[in-house]
């Protein structure tokens, strides 16, 4: 369902903008899917906040930390 994809798009986005790492692995088992899935998640928010540069001047991006195999945001406001 469609709207299942969108709460689950929002409350990835919400989680990552308090400042919470996802990983997903995890994110797949919380919202029973697919890590592909969650993967096409993270590439619908990442072309989102690029949109919001683009139109606001705020930047934001959603970035891999290889280390704790998590992904994060990370804001500019340039």
């Amino acid at each position: 369902m469609e709207n299942d994809k969108s709460q689950r798009v929002l409350w990835i986005y919400h989680w990552l903008q308090n400042g919470n790492p996802i990983t997903v692995d995890e994110m797949s088992i919380q919202f029973c899917t697919t890590t592909r899935t969650i993967q096409r998640d993270i590439s619908d928010i990442r072309r989102f906040l690029a949109n919001q540069s683009v139109m606001e001047g705020w930047i934001g991006y959603v970035k891999y930390d290889r280390k704790s195999g998590s992904y994060i945001l990370e804001e500019k406001i340039g």
